[in-house]
């Protein structure tokens, strides 16, 4: 604490709104031996360490996992873009598999449609969630 002209300057450390720590500078004025405090607070924000380089090889690996998930998703969304269905409903089939061997197909034009639309769909949400994910 620094006295001037009575008045003192007061250095407390807050959280930031951006998480981080900062020094807060304020000034009490004493009169008639009441602390008041002045209504002008200015952050200074406090400087940063640099990460160890095993927190910045961390982060380029956590990087480089979401990149491949991202080039997963963007590609199988790329191959359903790509996908033409017939227009008279014979050549086009959808097949499922379970992991027991079970099969189901379809040659349904409408129900292949809608399953495309909704693989389509979901793709691109989990390709929105991983760029959201992404923070550089």
């Amino acid at each position: 604490m620094n006295q001037k002209n009575g008045a003192a300057t007061v250095v407390t450390k807050q959280q930031s709104t951006n998480g981080k720590p900062s020094e807060v500078v304020g000034k009490i004025q004493q009169t008639n031996g009441k602390k008041e405090e002045l209504p002008s607070i200015t952050p200074i924000p406090k400087t940063e360490l640099r990460p160890s380089i095993e927190d910045r090889f961390l982060k380029m690996d956590v990087l480089f996992s979401k990149r491949e998930k991202w080039e997963k998703i963007k590609d199988s969304l790329d191959k359903l873009n790509k996908f033409k269905l017939s227009t008279d409903g014979r050549t086009d089939n959808i097949i499922f598999k379970d992991a027991v061997g079970t099969t189901f197909s379809t040659y349904n034009p409408d129900v292949i449609t809608k399953v495309v639309d909704m693989l389509k769909e979901d793709l691109s949400k989990k390709l929105s969630e991983v760029e959201q994910e992404i923070n550089l």
